[in-house]
């Protein structure tokens, strides 16, 4: 049997990826950061360290960052709709790990 070292990404974690990549060559001298994990693979995980993304905590309050939301908007969509289903008679039940930043 043979394990793949590596797995095919869904198009929103490569859009996420690419502009994380992208930020670095359109901002060579700046500081980026990342303020959650974009993807679970330890090539590009180590790609963007040696790029000098670093991860940052955001907090309320800070205001000295532009931020590029690379959520993926398969993700934004469902918890849209869990917005606009709070407002009406609905329960959304969403499945998933509990501590995956898109649950």
């Amino acid at each position: 049997m043979k394990l793949a070292e590596a797995y095919g990404f869904c198009w929103g974690v490569v859009r996420a990826v690419q502009i994380a990549y992208e930020a670095r060559k359109q901002f060579p001298d700046e500081k980026i950061w990342i303020t959650n994990e974009i993807i679970r693979n330890p090539t590009v995980s180590k790609r963007l360290e040696e790029m000098e993304a670093t991860d940052i905590l955001i907090k309320d309050g800070e205001k000295q960052f532009d931020i590029v939301d690379t959520t993926c908007s398969w993700v934004s969509k469902v918890w849209n709709s869990v917005e606009k289903h709070k407002k009406g008679d609905y329960t959304s039940i969403i499945h998933g790990k509990c501590s995956h930043e898109e649950t």
